[in-house]
């Protein structure tokens, strides 16, 4: 699932500035599910992770986003290949070098 850092209930009073509190609780319940099927279905064998790739320059993200598209794409897939068992039912950030020094709303 394509989760983002902005749905954080813990995050909640440092991303008051992103303009969309429809995508934010979008994002939250989207979370939430992927907890609630990790759980339901493990041992079944499935996984389920919501993936927050940070700021994309993509349509929604604009120009000044933090990170490219193959950026992103690429750290995404990273994160998916990571040890079932460390991501299952989580929400996981993205982590590119040099991230941390964007100055987007990461920060």
């Amino acid at each position: 699932n394509m989760g983002s850092i902005v749905g954080s209930i813990t995050y909640a009073k440092r991303f008051m500035i992103a303009p969309d509190p429809a995508y934010r609780v979008s994002k939250a319940a989207l979370h939430f599910l992927t907890r609630i099927y990790a759980l339901e279905l493990e041992a079944e064998g499935f996984t389920f992770v919501a993936v927050s790739p940070g700021w994309v320059q993509t349509d929604q993200g604009g120009p000044h986003a933090d990170l490219d598209t193959p950026t992103a794409a690429k750290a995404t897939l990273d994160v998916l290949s990571r040890n079932r068992e460390d991501i299952n039912g989580k929400l996981v950030n993205v982590k590119v070098e040099g991230w941390e020094n964007a100055t987007g709303l990461h920060k």
